[in-house]
């Protein structure tokens, strides 16, 4: 559910609040038992006008034009004289229709809801968690060179952690058993609505995937994807932390400010200075 750039979530609120009410008016548009015509041309008309104005609104199709016409849609289109009941048939996919409008108001209503939090908005690539110091133990502000600092965590990085824990790799299990149990410290503030404080000031809070969203297949694109929906929501810049390059430029592409974590937070440090370095070619 990613909004236009510089659409505000309340404006959305209310034009995807006017569609509904022309759907259900839609829906309930037979004055006679024959105006099956004018009720057909009538519908559609409003079902054209709900996938423009979505269009307007979002600037993906992942949980909002996604699935909106119906397998009735088609039925209503090839509607005629002859077609048995048609005032059952329009009223139940414009009803359909509005209530799956109806969903996208409640996931806007909690992406406007994010912004009622102070603090730099920052979020955080898996790697951070996995091969540096805990998040409470690491002073954001220095880190990102603004503060106080509001971490965020999409949940997307909470299952890449959870799915290492069982990786093949022994190092890699522990590293990601380590940062959940960290995590797991915080569990009764990192619900929805609510978040985490750390000793530095620095909040944690969970983005939690809207109903009906679906994940892109690599998890690297996933993150930044979330932090660009982040930043529409919220209406402000949001800062992607990570070790990794190829992050650092990704986010960057979709017009995310990034940071590289500190190397004095690093559970590598020590190892990496030790290591003798690779003669230059």
């Amino acid at each position: 559910m990613l909004l236009r750039e510089g659409m505000d979530p309340t404006a959305a609120i209310g034009n995807l609040a006017d569609l509904i009410r022309r759907l259900e008016g839609a829906g309930s548009a037979f004055a006679r038992p024959d105006d099956w015509q004018a009720a057909q041309n009538g519908y559609l008309q409003v079902a054209e006008t709900v996938e423009q104005q979505l269009a307007s609104l979002f600037e993906d199709d992942d949980g909002t034009a996604a699935g909106l016409v119906g397998k009735q849609y088609r039925m209503i289109r090839e509607m005629s004289a002859s077609t048995p009941r048609p005032e059952p048939l329009i009223g139940l996919e414009a009803g359909r229709q509005a209530a799956a409008l109806q969903r996208l108001v409640s996931g806007v209503t909690a992406l406007r809801a994010l912004r009622d939090r102070e603090g730099v908005p920052v979020v955080l690539d898996t790697n951070v968690l996995m091969h540096y110091h805990r998040p409470d133990r690491v002073l954001w502000a220095e880190v990102t060179g603004s503060g106080p600092v509001r971490l965020v965590l999409p949940s997307c990085v909470l299952n890449e952690l959870d799915n290492k824990k069982y990786a093949d790799s022994d190092w890699m299990s522990r590293r990601a058993d380590m940062a959940v149990r960290a995590l797991r410290e915080h569990r009764a503030s990192l619900v929805p609505g609510s978040a985490a404080t750390f000793a530095d000031g620095t909040t944690c809070e969970v983005f939690l995937d809207e109903a009906g969203h679906v994940r892109k297949a690599n998890p690297d694109e996933e993150l930044p994807s979330r932090a660009l929906t982040l930043q529409r929501a919220l209406g402000r810049q949001v800062t992607v932390v990570t070790g990794d390059l190829c992050m650092q430029l990704r986010a960057r592409a979709i017009g995310l400010a990034e940071a590289v974590m500190s190397e004095k937070y690093s559970k590598d440090t020590q190892r990496r200075k030790n290591a003798p370095e690779d003669e230059e070619t």
